[in-house]
């Protein structure tokens, strides 16, 4: 089975604060012009999406330097839902000695999502967890909170520890609580851009 991990993008979808406003502008109309033609408008971080290391990284990869196969893999989710900093000894404890590609934290953040509310006050990992995280072979890291770091932390220390190691970071993820019971494939496709340093993307988890 497929479970959609993306939110859907519309003209009333939030932004992070300070981001780039989504815009969809009508170009042509099946009325006016016989076809129908939009133009969309929104920043690399808008929805569900993927942080590459050069979003924060001088020298680091953007999303095109990766290959393809570096969005899909054998991935797991951790119930960090009753915690407001996720410890390093949770994930240790479900992780034990099997290492999945990809790592996607369920917080249940996403309950706020469409509303200011989910911009403030979500879990984010603990210093720990997150020098324990930069240090496993990890194609990528997901949540489904706004951000790995609080607004409060402009110099966005954990976006940077995780960033730095190659590992991916998937924002604002949804439907997360469908995928604990197992082990499942991640597909996280990027949009083909060159230079990237985030992009939409439709993620998706395979189940079996």
């Amino acid at each position: 089975m497929l479970i959609d991990l993306s939110h859907q993008v519309s003209r009333e979808t939030l932004v992070y604060p300070g981001d780039p406003p989504l815009k969809f502008i009508t170009e042509a109309s099946i009325e006016i012009e016989g076809y129908r033609l939009t133009q969309y408008s929104f920043g690399s971080h808008t929805g569900t999406h993927i942080d590459a290391p050069s979003h924060l990284i001088k020298e680091g990869k953007s999303l095109d330097e990766f290959p393809l196969d570096h969005f899909v893999g054998r991935a797991c989710t951790l119930d960090c839902s009753n915690t407001r900093e996720i410890p390093a000894g949770l994930i240790e404890e479900v992780l034990g000695g099997t290492i999945p590609e990809f790592l996607l934290l369920y917080t249940a953040a996403d309950e706020k999502w469409g509303t200011d509310a989910y911009f403030r006050d979500y879990p984010v990992l603990s210093d720990e967890a997150a020098d324990l995280l930069a240090g496993l072979p990890l194609k990528g890291l997901g949540i489904d909170a706004p951000s790995f770091d609080l607004p409060e932390d402009t110099h966005y220390p954990i976006h940077k520890k995780i960033l730095r190691k190659d590992i991916l970071l998937l924002e604002n993820l949804t439907r997360l609580n469908q995928t604990l019971s197992s082990p499942f494939t991640l597909f996280c496709f990027p949009l083909n851009l060159r230079g990237a340093d985030a992009s939409l993307s439709r993620i998706c988890a395979l189940t079996s």
